[in-house]
């Protein structure tokens, strides 16, 4: 990948045993995945890249404007088949069959448009699905949603602001769990096998949120982490590796 070597990598997706990477230069994206190179013409800031599916994927950017466009739904060909305007203040974006689940910052929530519904589900054709604020039933307030993460039985959160690790389920109903202290702030989370994981202050931490046990520190841990099926997406200079868990 010498060509390559003068871009910044700044997100990382997996699809089965591949990883589709984000790079950033010269005002372009340029995107690596399954042997192809895409570059598009995109300025982005804060980016994020989710596979859709075997031969598509989403780019999403943070931005602070109301009305232009910020996600782009591209074929592997590099072709955008349709983009849309997601909300402002981006915070973590999760794909599954559900559609494109987006969260949004505090500066979002507590602004005005679309990311004051603070979560949203997106259609992988970019109409509204749900929208947490209007559609969850007896949901605790999220003043921030960087930390997202889907699984067989729903969509989990982690409002870092306030600690408490909620689920919501397929039909919209919410279940949260009050965090231990030391995990509130953390950096990443990922749920496997019905215990949630944890990244603060560069420490992992394991805690089986519905036996009520303390969190426990499993070791140290580097680089850039976000959570993912199985453990964390690692990004560590200009490496990609999945961080087992």
């Amino acid at each position: 990948m010498k060509q390559l070597q003068n871009r910044k990598l700044v997100d990382a997706d997996r699809w089965g045993e591949e990883f589709i990477t984000l790079h950033l230069a010269d005002g372009n994206a340029v995107v690596t995945w399954r042997g192809e190179t895409i570059s598009l013409n995109l300025d982005l800031t804060a980016p994020f890249v989710r596979v859709i599916d075997e031969t598509t994927f989403v780019l999403m950017d943070f931005s602070r404007e109301d009305t232009k466009p910020n996600a782009w739904i591209v074929r592997t060909d590099g072709v955008v088949k349709t983009s849309f305007h997601a909300g402002q203040c981006i915070a973590s974006v999760v794909v599954d069959a559900s559609g494109i689940w987006v969260g949004y910052g505090d500066e979002g929530i507590f602004g005005e448009g679309m990311a004051t519904e603070a979560l949203v589900c997106f259609s992988k054709d970019g109409d509204v699905l749900f929208r947490y604020n209007r559609d969850a039933r007896k949901a605790p307030t999220i003043v921030d949603c960087e930390h997202l993460v889907t699984t067989p039985s729903g969509v989990w959160i982690f409002p870092s602001l306030d600690g408490e690790l909620a689920q919501i389920d397929r039909a919209g109903r919410v279940v949260a769990h009050r965090a231990p202290q030391i995990l509130r702030d953390s950096e990443a989370m990922t749920m496997v096998d019905g215990v949630a994981y944890f990244v603060t202050g560069n420490d992992m931490y394991r805690w089986a949120y519905d036996r009520r046990e303390k969190a426990i520190r499993m070791g140290r841990v580097t680089g850039i982490l976000r959570g993912c099926a199985g453990g964390f997406i690692q990004i560590d200079g200009t490496d990609v590796t999945l961080l087992r868990v």
